[in-house]
């Protein structure tokens, strides 16, 4: 149930999930294929550890997966 007491349809639900994985899973390809370039033009393996920032944003797709059911976050 949403806050207005509405009971959520498993369709509705799922819909929610797919776009927030979608739109983090293109936004962790952006940035593995940014460090890759990096890492190819400056020619140095140490830019891969840049790929560590991405770590936050995996545990972040973890709990709106699971505990908020894809549930994008409310800003204002």
């Amino acid at each position: 149930m949403d806050a207005t007491g509405m009971a959520y349809s498993p369709v509705s639900t799922y819909l929610s999930i797919f776009k927030a994985l979608l739109t983090r899973l293109l936004f962790m390809a952006h940035a593995g294929v940014a460090i890759w370039r990096v890492t190819v033009i400056y020619e140095n393996d140490i830019y891969w550890a840049l790929s560590c920032t991405l770590l936050p944003l995996v545990i972040e797709v973890v709990y709106v997966m699971i505990r908020r059911q894809g549930s994008e976050w409310k800003l204002w």
